[in-house]
């Protein structure tokens, strides 16, 4: 009975069913787990040893709980040890028939990591061991900056506004920032905590679109790729604008422009906390399509999506570390019943589970 009660609420979380406290369950037994459980490879014997091994790490968590707490603590106990073990044989399977672990294993996460394009056009790099460059950015001839996949870097700007740069994005300013305006043009993603000045509204391009604020905090992904950018209002206020369009966003509020429109969709039930979940070291989804999800990831860890005979309906709901190995991020996919194949750093995906 146990098992089965495991599996449904597993199954819950997968598809986005979940209550809150359901999904805390799960999220805080699996991170717990993985975190703390150690590695194992080889034979029947390793695979009894990890499950006996995280069986008492599980205990002695448990140990101090009250009774009251106790049915539901087996539950997510055995949730752990399904996600964990599941995960682990699989590998153990993989690296025993085609030595795939060894690839995955060697596709690290991205880092902090970005490259300073000076004005006479040299560049410097800049990692987390060098996080601050000599001068912000708009001063002395340092006005671009870029990340590349697998990279993102935060920066702070001339007149005191800090900016987060999500993999291969840029930033680039005019010459005259915070002199004689405060104008920035970006690609890719990004997350602004703009300082409040009146007399200089702060204005970011990005294509034909043009968002100003004075003073807020806000999201906006526009790769090129996704053909549309979405800003995303954190708190504050901002203005959007194209072709003669204009909307003004609340907090809370997400505005959508396709590149090749000038029309300016309002979507009022975007989850913030999704959105800039990259900016605090995950990938969150929730109900999301299987391409919409790789996306990123993709571009966090240098792979290549290749959607076989078409792309999964499959629809999912979860949060993963950006820290994680790719193995890891893989782990999650087969458990979550994506049928894939990993072909050096070319990551195919089949529309069912037809692939073995």
């Amino acid at each position: 009975m146990e098992k089965n009660v495991t599996k449904k609420l597993i199954r819950k979380y997968l598809n986005g069913d979940c209550t809150a406290d359901e999904q805390r369950l799960v999220e805080s037994w699996y991170l717990y787990v993985a975190s703390t459980a150690p590695k194992h490879k080889g034979n029947q014997d390793s695979k009894d040893e990890a499950k006996a091994e995280i069986w008492q790490l599980l205990l002695e968590k448990t140990a101090r709980k009250d009774r009251k707490g106790r049915y539901l603590l087996r539950i997510a106990a055995s949730i752990a040890i399904a996600l964990s073990i599941a995960s682990y044989v699989y590998l153990v399977t993989q690296s025993d028939r085609t030595g795939q672990t060894l690839t995955a294993h060697a596709i690290l996460p991205g880092s902090k990591k970005a490259m300073l394009i000076l004005d006479d056009g040299s560049q410097l790099p800049l990692d987390s061991t060098a996080r601050n460059q000599q001068h912000p950015l708009g001063e002395e001839g340092q006005y671009h900056i870029a990340t590349p996949k697998g990279g993102e870097y935060d920066v702070m700007l001339a007149d005191g506004t800090r900016v987060w740069l999500n993999a291969e994005s840029s930033l680039s300013l005019t010459p005259t920032f915070n002199k004689n305006d405060r104008h920035v043009d970006l690609m890719g993603e990004a997350y602004f905590e703009v300082a409040k000045d009146p007399e200089k509204p702060f204005i970011v391009t990005v294509n034909e679109l043009e968002i100003e604020v004075l003073g807020t905090h806000f999201n906006v992904t526009s790769y090129p790729e996704d053909q549309e950018a979405k800003t995303t209002l954190i708190e504050g206020s901002i203005k959007i604008s194209k072709g003669g369009n204009e909307k003004v966003l609340s907090p809370g509020q997400q505005a959508i422009v396709q590149d090749i429109s000038k029309d300016i969709q309002i979507n009022n039930t975007v989850d913030p906390g999704k959105v800039t979940a990259w900016k605090d070291g995950f990938f969150e989804f929730k109900n999301d399509a299987i391409d919409e999800i790789l996306a990123p990831i993709a571009r966090w860890y240098q792979v290549e999506i290749v959607y076989v005979s078409g792309k999964p309906s499959k629809r999912l709901t979860g949060k993963i570390p950006r820290s994680n190995h790719f193995e890891e991020v893989l782990n999650i996919l087969k458990y979550a019943g994506v049928a894939y194949e990993l072909k050096g750093k070319e990551l195919l995906i089949y529309p069912q589970d037809q692939h073995n």
